[in-house]
C-alpha cells in the first residue's frame, strides 16, 4: 500500500489520471474548524488497482478573514517603510532633489505612510496579533511601537480593550 500527501491543486488532476483499471474505491473529505475562525479541509481517497491500494491525502488551512487581513495590513506597512527608506536614500545620495522627494511624498502618500488606527481592536485581534509576532519568532526582538506601526494599531486602545 503507498501512502502520499499531495498539495490540494493537484486534486482534480490527479483523479483525472486515473489509469485504466484503476477504481476510485473512497473519496472522504471532512473539515476541521479553528477557535480563530479558519478552518481545515482534510481530503482523501483510495484508487485500487490490480488488488492493490493506493492512498493519497491532502490538507488545505484557510485562514479567517481577520487573521488573513492582519497579514495583508502588516505586508502593506511593511512594504511602506521600505519605500520610505528607498526614497530617503534616494535624497541622502543625491539621486532625487528635495523638490523631487517632497512632490513624491505629496503625489504618493499612501505608497509611503503608514495609516493611522481607526478602530479599537477586538481581543480576537488582539491574540492573532501576538500569535503572528509569536510563530515569526521575534516576540523578543520586536518593540511595542514595531507591533503599533505593522498592524496600525493603537496600543492605547488595545490597553484598553485588555484592561476591560
Amino acid at each position: 500500500m503507498n501512502s502520499a500527501c499531495v498539495d490540494i491543486e493537484t486534486i482534480p488532476s490527479s483523479i483525472e489520471r486515473l489509469s485504466e483499471g484503476e477504481q476510485l474505491v473512497q473519496f472522504t473529505r471532512y473539515t476541521r474548524s479553528h477557535s480563530d475562525g479558519g478552518h481545515t479541509d482534510f481530503f482523501k481517497y483510495i484508487v485500487a488497482s490490480n488488488g492493490k491500494e493506493d492512498i493519497s491525502c491532502w490538507e488545505k488551512d484557510y485562514l479567517s478573514d481577520g487573521k488573513e487581513q492582519l497579514y495583508v495590513q502588516a505586508l502593506r506597512n511593511l512594504f511602506r517603510k521600505l519605500d520610505f527608506i528607498e526614497l530617503n536614500q534616494s535624497l541622502e545620495m543625491d539621486d532625487i532633489s528635495e523638490e523631487q522627494y517632497n512632490r513624491e511624498l505629496e503625489e504618493n502618500e499612501s505608497n509611503y505612510l503608514i495609516p493611522a488606527p481607526i478602530d479599537k481592536p477586538s481581543v480576537q485581534q488582539i491574540i492573532q496579533i501576538t500569535d503572528i509576532v509569536r510563530k515569526i519568532g521575534r516576540e523578543s526582538k520586536i518593540s511595542v511601537d514595531e507591533v503599533s506601526e505593522i498592524f496600525s494599531l493603537d496600543m492605547d486602545k488595545a490597553m484598553s480593550v485588555l484592561n476591560e
